[in-house]
């Protein structure tokens, strides 16, 4: 496309460009639960998008809100990581 977004991969959809605008941005993330992968936990976005974040070598806990960086994109979630200030 002319505006380049839709050039990066292939999309499934206008959702899929609207997604990628995360891609690399830092969220308010208030954790709700452990993930289903194991050392990971769950939380939402300030818009309601969840993101999974790697809970291995801090201590995340329901009710914790940080700040997360948005690494990679799934088709009904986000992966970040902890951002440290």
């Amino acid at each position: 496309a002319e505006d380049g977004i839709r050039d990066f991969c292939l999309s499934r959809g206008l959702g899929d460009v609207y997604k990628r605008q995360y891609l690399g941005s830092t969220q308010e993330v208030l954790i709700e639960s452990k993930a289903k992968v194991i050392n990971q936990v769950q939380g939402r976005t300030r818009t309601n998008k969840i993101v999974n974040i790697d809970n291995s070598t801090s201590n995340l806990k329901e009710g914790d809100l940080i700040f997360a960086k948005i690494k990679k994109i799934n088709q009904h979630s986000f992966n970040g990581e902890i951002c440290i200030n």
